[in-house]
């Protein structure tokens, strides 16, 4: 390889090379940078090495993808191929496209050879085997080659699917910003779903957030949001390059105000009262300024009806709790409800 790019050695020789160099403006080294090497007495016969590959071996691709574009490295300029099938470099029937000089190498110093490889299906491990030749440059009959090909497989999928995305429908809280928790769930794709899934208000694709907690088959993200009316856009995408969409609609409504007793009258032995949304009521006899936790409990029905013994010798002192924790002031009731006899 050297020798056809201009430097002339010879097996069995002892080297060194002398090195100067410039700018464009003519400034130049002082020193000399002497590089020593010798070279083996040869001949050369060993056969060139793949040392990696673009897209790893075993990686999964898309469900519906045939084909794959990937660069094999190998040690020293080479020609390369590739199969179906486990055969003899002559045999195989693709040839790829490779750098064949020594000065092509890359920065890792080594050589790369492209090709397509085609006829990939799903749900299917797909091998392909390649073998090179190498001294691209030199006559036949100095050039080795594999005699063992390198075994490269491509994993075939299935579609990803999002089984759910939540929320849906309506939030309620008491809070003027109220925390959502996004969730999702994926199945199928590549490793029985395992994905990483993103979130937008807007469905660009620039917008995408990543979840989280995600990188698994339950993806999570908590938003804080006002109240409104939200549409969201949930991305999955798993490492085959499977990809799922969904989109989320919800409402936000902050309930800040204490549940209001509507009705309070007598129905047979007891004392009823009636709420407008669903509560838990306590009482006290003494007065209003005592702790909702250390009130009597009223036995609630559905949530909004609300019992209690019929007692006529004794004020109620009634308070009432919502899902929300809104309730009256410390020194306030929800109702007093004084006994007559009328």
């Amino acid at each position: 390889n050297l020798n056809s790019s201009g430097i002339e050695v010879q097996n069995d020789g002892n080297y060194d090379l002398f090195i100067r160099c410039e700018d464009a403006n003519g400034n130049s080294n002082e020193g000399t940078f002497v590089f020593k090497y010798c070279i083996d007495k040869g001949p050369d016969v060993t056969p060139p090495l793949i040392v990696a590959t673009s897209v790893p071996n075993n990686a999964p691709v898309a469900y519906n993808q045939t084909s794959l574009d990937l660069e094999i490295y190998t040690n020293e300029p080479s020609e390369c191929k590739w199969s179906h099938n486990n055969r003899e470099y002559d045999s195989m029937e693709t040839q790829m496209q490779c750098d064949a000089f020594i000065r092509d190498n890359n920065a890792q110093g080594l050589y790369t050879c492209r090709t397509t490889l085609e006829g990939i299906k799903d749900r299917f491990v797909n091998k392909f085997f390649f073998r090179c030749k190498d001294k691209p440059q030199s006559l036949e009959s100095d050039r080795n080659e594999n005699t063992e090909s390198f075994e490269y497989s491509v994993i075939g999928t299935q579609a990803l699917v999002i089984d759910y995305a939540l929320p849906n429908g309506t939030i309620r809280d008491s809070t003027s910003v109220v925390k959502v928790i996004f969730e999702a769930k994926t199945s199928a794709g590549f490793d029985e779903g395992k994905a990483i899934c993103y979130f937008s208000d807007t469905g660009n694709d620039d917008d995408f957030v990543k979840f989280s907690e995600t990188d698994s088959h339950l993806h999570k993200q908590d938003l804080f949001l006002l109240e409104g009316s939200y549409i969201y856009y949930i991305r999955c995408v798993d490492l085959g390059g499977n990809r799922d969409d969904e989109t989320i609609t919800f409402t936000i409504e902050t309930d800040d105000e204490n549940p209001k007793v509507i009705r309070a009258y007598h129905e047979e032995q007891y004392l009823k009262l009636i709420t407008n949304e669903e509560a838990k009521c306590v009482y006290d006899i003494v007065d209003c300024s005592y702790p909702f936790e250390s009130g009597i409990p009223i036995t609630e029905i559905d949530g909004v009806n609300h019992f209690t013994d019929w007692n006529i010798k004794k004020n109620l002192y009634v308070k009432c709790q919502d899902i929300y924790g809104n309730q009256p002031l410390p020194n306030q009731s929800s109702i007093i409800v004084k006994s007559s006899d009328f």
